[in-house]
């Protein structure tokens, strides 16, 4: 934008955008969206701002404008290693219909369910985004590798803008993270409330033993001061098809020698096929099996047995991912890097109830 100046301006490298807010009688985020282009700000608003400007003598920061170092000032781009049908797709869908009312372009970048966990490809992928210059990144950050989080370093060193969302990660960003653990120890501690002390957990995937979720999980046992039993850890395929990962668990769960009588399911969507593939085997929820689901998907409040559930606060996730962008664009906020924890809530349903004299007993088959 070319340099504003009025005779009896005070000098601009005096005056910040902040003064022009207070000239204008607006806000900063209203102030630079008028300035610079973006956002959905009526014509006449812009010219409050641009008349505001022309009394003080403003001239914006460069660094600070959308076309500083190149970039597509227009643009924010969202990042995720895959798309899928749950709620990180839902995430994405949410952080984009809040920028595209703003008034940002918001492309969503991915790389498939098959080879996203390949370091190369992820590489590839975020050095392909980095080239064309995206104003501002929101990135998922679960299962990025070293040398990806490097792509996303040298981004930043660049001038974009990154905010990470859902798992922590060691980059000098903002971060919105969502906290697993909890998640899980609340599902097992309403089990456990239950009265339920034969409790198993599973995983549409693999469970690794540094997972928040097998934390929040024996957290809970351990409160109540029930044993851990490693048979009783249920694991699907290593893949993003929960509703296969439901059939494994049911599978190997009809298989146990000594059942437990409440699971603790991640995903509602493994949760619900593996509750139907049990109905199939002659085992009833909730007068069998208690069952908690993670995520509260549309399905888990309309199934035949309601899934109890802890809610994924996609919402809430969403929010956050689009202040911290919105704060850094235009500029009302730059200071050090922020991060907020957010939780999921409990929400009981009709697949859990109290236990029965016969899944109380040891020998409970």
């Amino acid at each position: 934008m070319s340099k504003i100046m009025v005779g009896t301006a005070k000098k601009s490298s005096t005056v910040t955008m902040a003064d022009v807010a207070r000239e204008a009688g607006v806000t900063k985020m209203t102030v630079s969206f008028a300035l610079n282009g973006t956002g959905r700000v009526s014509q006449e608003m812009r010219q409050t701002v641009m008349e505001a400007a022309q009394r003080l003598g403003y001239e914006p920061n460069p660094h600070a404008q959308s076309l500083s170092n190149g970039r597509a000032h227009n643009t924010i781009g969202l990042f995720s290693l895959w798309l899928d049908f749950g709620v990180g797709t839902q995430k994405i869908q949410l952080i984009q219909s809040i920028l595209n009312g703003r008034g940002f372009d918001v492309p969503i970048f991915g790389i498939g369910l098959h080879n996203s966990n390949d370091e190369e490809v992820q590489v590839a992928a975020l050095a392909s985004i980095r080239r064309q210059k995206p104003r501002a990144l929101a990135c998922f950050t679960q299962r990025l590798h070293p040398k990806a989080l490097l792509e996303l370093r040298r981004y930043q060193e660049e001038g974009g803008i990154l905010v990470a969302y859902d798992y922590p990660v060691d980059l000098h960003c903002d971060a919105v993270l969502f906290d697993r653990e909890d998640n899980t120890y609340q599902a097992t501690k309403h089990l456990l409330e239950l009265g339920h002390r034969h409790i198993g957990l599973g995983d549409h995937g693999k469970v690794p033993h540094s997972s928040p979720r097998l934390h929040g999980f024996r957290r809970a046992l351990a409160e109540f001061g029930v044993p851990f039993r490693d048979d009783w850890l249920l694991e699907g395929h290593n893949s993003r098809d929960y509703a296969e990962g439901g059939n494994v668990l049911a599978e190997s769960y009809l298989k146990l020698a000594e059942r437990p009588s409440a699971l603790c399911i991640i995903n509602d969507y493994a949760a619900l096929v593996l509750m139907a593939e049990l109905e199939r085997a002659g085992v009833s929820c909730p007068r069998d099996i208690s069952m908690v689901g993670h995520d509260d998907h549309a399905l888990s409040r309309r199934s035949l047995v309601p899934l109890s559930t802890v809610s994924h606060p996609s919402e809430a996730i969403a929010y956050h991912v689009t202040q911290f962008l919105l704060s850094r664009l235009s500029g009302e906020y730059e200071g050090p890097p922020r991060q907020i924890t957010v939780r999921g809530e409990l929400i009981p349903r009709q697949s859990t109830a109290s236990p029965t004299s016969s899944s109380l007993a040891p020998d409970h088959y």
